[in-house]
């Protein structure tokens, strides 16, 4: 499920330094995965 803004996106990958199209992409890699 995509973040439409970053303040959507959890403040861990914020931390991390993603971007919200890095966010989204690492979110669909782990919708993936479980």
């Amino acid at each position: 499920m995509p973040y439409a803004k970053m303040e959507d996106v959890p403040k861990a990958l914020r931390a991390a330094g993603l971007t919200l199209s890095q966010a989204n992409i690492w979110a669909r890699y782990f919708d993936e995965a479980e």
